[in-house]
């Protein structure tokens, strides 16, 4: 039943490169990467006030355009409070704080997505509000719940960490 729920959730999970391995190249940061996903990260998406978030979410997006899409994020990025509190302030973003915390420095940013891609919850304030357009949505809320994605290691500007 877990995986069927699961389509509801798409969440973005940045790792610090440094956090995994210091010694390791690109390809052994990805295999690490996956495990790391498979080992500690899979359990979390299986969160019951997660998953009850995202359906909350979802179900609020009934009717919202595209252009509301895109006003949502610019509020966001201006850095409006009546957008960006109800996030920050939620049960969601308290959970994912205390999960980061947790990875002791490995993983340094979480993103909790609705099915839009806008966000429900994260660990710490990201620089966009719409994520629906980025790939960490696209391919893994629009693949499945069995999807996986992992980037190229970049700095993360919101973070300030590769």
């Amino acid at each position: 039943m877990k995986l069927k729920t699961l389509k509801l959730l798409a969440m973005a999970a940045s790792f610090s490169a440094a956090g995994i391995a210091s010694f390791a190249n690109e390809a052994q940061i990805k295999l690490l990467t996956f495990t790391y996903m498979d080992t500690r990260v899979s359990a979390w998406i299986e969160d019951d006030a997660l998953l009850a978030t995202v359906r909350a979410a979802n179900e609020a997006l009934t009717g919202l355009s595209d252009d509301d899409v895109l006003a949502l994020d610019q509020r966001w990025r201006d850095g409006d409070q009546s957008v960006i509190a109800p996030v920050m302030d939620g049960e969601a973003s308290a959970l994912l704080k205390a999960l980061c915390d947790s990875s002791r420095g490995v993983v340094t940013e979480l993103i909790l997505m609705d099915a839009l891609g806008l966000n429900v919850g994260q660990c710490g304030p990201s620089s966009d509000f719409w994520q629906g357009d980025e790939a960490k949505h696209q391919e893994t809320y629009l693949e499945g719940p069995d999807a996986i994605f992992v980037d190229q290691i970049e700095r993360d500007d919101s973070t300030g960490r590769d």
